[in-house]
C-alpha cells in the first residue's frame, strides 16, 4: 500500500502532503462549480487583465528524464498554481482569434534575468487552463520589466486582434 501511495503521490507519502492534496483538490472542485455557473464568455472582454505568479526559470522548468524532456517538479507546481490563480480571477476561455498578449514582469529581487525567459512557462499555463487553443495564435508578444515587488509577480494583458489591425 505505502509503495502505491509513493507512486501516486511522486514521493514520500506523508500525512501532510495528503492533507495539502486533498485540500487542493477541494478547492479546485469549487473553483470548477464556480466557472460553470458564472457564464463567463471571452467575447465579454476588450482586454483580459490576469495576475499570476513570477515563473520558474527556463532552466528549472524541464528535466531530462529516460531521455525524454519532461515537466521538472517546480513546473508541475507553477502551471498548479497558475491554473488555480486563473479560476479563481474567472479567466475566461477559449480565445479564437488572432491575439495579443503583453506581460508586465514585477521581478522578485536584483538579479539580472532574461525576460524571454519568462514567456514559456506563462504561455504553457495559459494554455493548459483553456485560454486558447495554441500559442500559435499569439501574433503580438510584448515583455517589460517594471520594479521590484516582493514576491515577484507577473501582470499578462491578453486581447484579441481585429483583422484589419493585421496589416
Amino acid at each position: 500500500m505505502r509503495r502505491v501511495r509513493q507512486a501516486v503521490s511522486g514521493g514520500s507519502y506523508t500525512k501532510n502532503r495528503y492533507r495539502k492534496t486533498h485540500q487542493l483538490q477541494r478547492r479546485v472542485s469549487a473553483l470548477v462549480f464556480d466557472e460553470r455557473h458564472s457564464q463567463i464568455r471571452a467575447r465579454d472582454f476588450a482586454v483580459i487583465n490576469i495576475r499570476l505568479q513570477w515563473p520558474p526559470t527556463v532552466n528549472n522548468y524541464t528535466t531530462v528524464a529516460r531521455g525524454r524532456k519532461i515537466l521538472s517538479d517546480r513546473g508541475r507546481k507553477y502551471k498548479r498554481r497558475s491554473i488555480l490563480e486563473l479560476m479563481e480571477q474567472h479567466a475566461p476561455r477559449g480565445l479564437k482569434g488572432r491575439l495579443e498578449v503583453k506581460i508586465d514582469a514585477y521581478p522578485p529581487d536584483k538579479r539580472k534575468r532574461d525576460l524571454d525567459n519568462l514567456c514559456k512557462p506563462i504561455l504553457d499555463s495559459l494554455q493548459d487552463y483553456g485560454m486558447f487553443a495554441d500559442d500559435e495564435q499569439i501574433d503580438v508578444l510584448r515583455i517589460r520589466r517594471r520594479e521590484i515587488t516582493r514576491p515577484g509577480h507577473v501582470r499578462v494583458y491578453i486581447s484579441e486582434i481585429l483583422p484589419c489591425a493585421l496589416t
